[in-house]
């Protein structure tokens, strides 16, 4: 069965098979669970990353019984970039992938014209219209891989998935909105090109609020290998 039949197939619950950067965590935490996920301002293995987005997961369905909301990631600390990310995915809403380093005026403006009303942050002291999530400061790891899911049912394939603003030739940003299955394309690309495995280790010293650095990430993760990052994401240098 090719890929896209697979992704496409729908289980006998209903849901669609679950491809995504969530869930391939998930599933390198029974694995490899003590092997090293991501390395940047701190470590954190597969299990650990499990644990984290499993609390955030929960966390976000306290607050938002219903899927589908666009949540916008406002932070330059890459374990928390990559632990809200998940935790959005698994929770069954829309991430919004925009640059923390704006200011709120133009972070308003922005999440305003794509109507996205929520926000994870690891700051206080914005003043911004969309509202935010509460979530677990230092959440409890917890490193056992059989971990209760708080999954809700995915997002369909062809249903949006995130956005992704990029500057494009105004200097304004512009929103990207891109599905499961264009990620998934682009991002199985990536691993065939650039061989992306269990033992691969990938340093990536751009922003993941970017288009490339952010596929990189995933695609590294989704392969199962270990992704590197600069202590600071708010600079390409």
């Amino acid at each position: 069965m090719t890929i896209l039949n697979r992704i496409n197939k729908k289980e006998e619950d209903g849901s669609y098979m679950r491809m995504n950067i969530s869930e391939a965590v998930r599933t390198w935490a029974t694995r490899k669970g003590d092997e090293l996920a991501v390395s940047g301002t701190h470590k954190i293995t597969y299990s650990e990353l499990n644990s984290v987005a499993e609390i955030y997961s929960k966390n976000i369905q306290d607050t938002l019984p219903y899927m589908h909301k666009k949540i916008a990631i406002l932070t330059n600390d890459n374990i928390k970039f990559i632990s809200y990310l998940l935790g959005i995915i698994r929770s069954g809403n829309i991430f919004v992938l925009i640059n923390p380093n704006l200011t709120d005026k133009q972070i308003n403006k922005s999440l305003e014209k794509i109507n996205c009303k929520y926000y994870v942050s690891d700051k206080l002291g914005r003043e911004l219209t969309a509202k935010k999530l509460s979530l677990s400061e230092e959440p409890a790891i917890v490193k056992s891989s059989k971990m209760p899911s708080h999954t809700h049912d995915n997002i369909g394939i062809t249903e949006d998935a995130g956005v992704i603003f990029s500057s494009g030739t105004t200097g304004e940003p512009q929103a990207i909105m891109r599905n499961s299955f264009s990620i998934l394309s682009e991002v199985i690309q990536w691993i065939i090109e650039l061989r992306l495995q269990r033992e691969t280790t990938f340093l990536i010293p751009r922003p993941l609020y970017y288009t490339g650095g952010f596929i990189l990430m995933y695609s590294t993760l989704f392969a199962g290998g270990r992704v590197d990052l600069l202590d600071d994401i708010s600079s390409e240098s």
